[in-house]
């Protein structure tokens, strides 16, 4: 809750206390994603029509962000890609 609401997803914090707890691996990631995404989805919900202090503007300039997520979308995308072909090559040269 502290690192969400110092607007950080928190997933540095969540995994490794979540592996002292004895979670798996994958049960560790698969839940901090988890938690960090319902963190993200309250968060936008309640600071949607924020207006920022200073200026007569929005708190969160919408226009960058869909400047940006295709960006962060494709290079998600590679990187899953990149990775599944690598570990196909680890598996298959042994």
């Amino acid at each position: 809750m502290l690192t969400n609401a110092a607007g950080v997803g928190g997933g540095g914090a969540i995994l490794p206390i979540m592996l002292l707890f004895g979670f798996t691996a994958n049960v560790a990631v698969a839940m901090s994603s988890t938690i960090i995404m319902i963190g993200s989805i309250t968060r936008f919900v309640f600071e949607f029509n924020e207006m920022h202090p200073d200026k007569k503007a929005k708190l969160v300039d919408y226009d960058i962000v869909i400047l940006m997520l295709p960006a962060i979308m494709l290079g998600s995308f590679i990187g899953v890609q990149l990775n599944v072909s690598i570990l196909n090559l680890r598996f298959h040269c042994r």
